[in-house]
């Protein structure tokens, strides 16, 4: 059905809403197979290129709803190149003038580069991104490592029972540093080496979601690493990692896949000292 064309006001608009559904109503083949057709606003002077009423009529039982329709402004133009269609306001509540006002604006920002329903959708992609929590981050990484062993698997995952049982479900933005420390001060009282290993899988996680989780313009949503600043002796005071006695027995031959699965974990830490990246590429 091809668009009606008409110099919107406050009549004609409701003249042409109320001949359409009773056109509908009176002749059932009139109505189009999508349940809906246009109007554009032109022919007056104050018409705003692109600005469109569209009634829209929704099917219950294999019926079309005639005594429920929905009327809105919409405005529809192509802005450099590409193809905009843009939902300004239910007819109910919006009048022309308004229509027309808000076209404009629409209209002004998008031929300005500026997509309000883009930076809206930018928004809220960007808030959902900063609530990822340590357990939500932990699953994907784990997802997105196949090659990671059994083994290791359940090691990151103990401590979503363990050293972060009260803050697993906390956004990795709720790890400050002075949280961290205080985290692993608490835990280093049941375990040193536990401690020190599970700040060690935080640290990752946010390494690896600073990589894999960025803004539109490539920004990273997350700042420094909260481990690294806490943990460092020289920030920290008297506070640290525990720097735990390595094990000098043998590995057993069992283990070796978790031992080399972990050095391949030490040499992709991005805040890794060059002489501790060199003693582990030599090992």
């Amino acid at each position: 059905m091809a668009t009606a064309q008409f110099n919107f006001s406050e009549r004609t608009v409701e003249t042409w809403v109320r001949a359409t559904l009773d056109q509908w109503t009176s002749q059932p083949d009139s109505l189009p197979a999508t349940g809906e057709t246009w109007a554009q606003d032109r022919g007056g002077a104050g018409s705003v290129p692109g600005l469109h009423l569209r009634i829209r009529i929704g099917r219950q039982g294999g019926r079309w709803m005639l005594d429920d329709p929905t009327v809105g402004f919409y405005l529809l133009r192509r802005v450099h190149g590409r193809k905009i269609t843009r939902l300004l306001g239910d007819r109910r509540i919006m009048g022309v003038d308004t229509a027309r006002r808000e076209a404009r604006e629409l209209l002004g920002k998008l031929n300005q580069g500026e997509d309000p329903k883009e930076e809206r959708r930018q928004a809220t992609e960007l808030a959902r991104l900063r609530s990822l929590t340590y357990r939500q981050a932990l699953e994907a990484f784990l997802d997105a490592s196949p090659s990671l062993t059994k083994g290791t698997r359940k090691k990151y995952g103990e401590s979503l029972s363990t050293t972060f049982k009260e803050t697993a479900d906390q956004p990795l933005t709720y790890f400050t540093p002075l949280r961290v420390r205080r985290i692993h001060e608490e835990r280093s009282r049941e375990s040193r080496a536990r401690a020190d290993q599970d700040m060690r899988v935080l640290r990752l996680l946010w390494n690896w979601a600073r990589e894999n989780y960025q803004t539109t313009e490539g920004e990273p949503i997350l700042g420094v690493n909260p481990v690294s600043v806490a943990l460092n002796r020289r920030r920290a005071g008297q506070t640290g990692w525990n720097a735990v006695p390595r094990k000098e027995s043998i590995i057993p031959r069992a283990k070796l896949p978790d031992w080399f699965q972990a050095l391949y974990v030490v040499r992709d830490t991005p805040d890794l000292t060059s002489e501790a990246r060199r003693v582990s590429c030599l090992l």
